[in-house]
Order: C-alpha cells, then sequence, then structure tokens
C-alpha cells in the first residue's frame, strides 16, 4: 500500500458524507522548478507563473462545491519540499 493509494482511499471516504473532494496531482519531479513554481523574466521583469500556482489559482476558490486536494505525486526530494 503506497502514498497514492492512501490519498485515494481518505478521499474517497472523505467524499461519502456528500462534501466532494477532488485530486489534482502533479509530479514535482517531472518538471524543472521554473516550471513548477514560476518564474521571472530578467529583461522584462514579467512574472510567469508556474505550474503549482496555476493549479492552486483555479483550486482556491471559494465558489467550488467541492475541497480541492493538490498533491505533489512523486518521489520525495528535498529540493522541492523545501522550495514549497
Amino acid at each position: 500500500c503506497g502514498k497514492t493509494e492512501i490519498m485515494t482511499t481518505l478521499v474517497v471516504c472523505m467524499s461519502e458524507d456528500n462534501n466532494a473532494h477532488k485530486m489534482v496531482r502533479l509530479n514535482p519531479k517531472a518538471i524543472t522548478n521554473s516550471q513548477m513554481y514560476g518564474v521571472k523574466d530578467p529583461a522584462t521583469e514579467e512574472w510567469t507563473p508556474g505550474v503549482f500556482a496555476t493549479i492552486w489559482q483555479k483550486c482556491n476558490n471559494r465558489a467550488l462545491k467541492w475541497t480541492s486536494w493538490i498533491i505533489c505525486d512523486g518521489p520525495v526530494d528535498a529540493i522541492w519540499i523545501e522550495n514549497l
């Protein structure tokens, strides 16, 4: 029984009380830090949000009728954990 199976079981159990829960999964090791968190263009000073920031913005909406879980599902790495 691994991390993914435990999380899936937890979400299913928590959804049984008519309070829906949805998971958004990403593997932080599959993308670079710039892609994960975003990057500032040194020439234009413009910020380009990363995948995590984009998912956070989409899921962090009180109008949603469900609870969103953002899950970093993949090998545990001290570097991306510290950056969170």
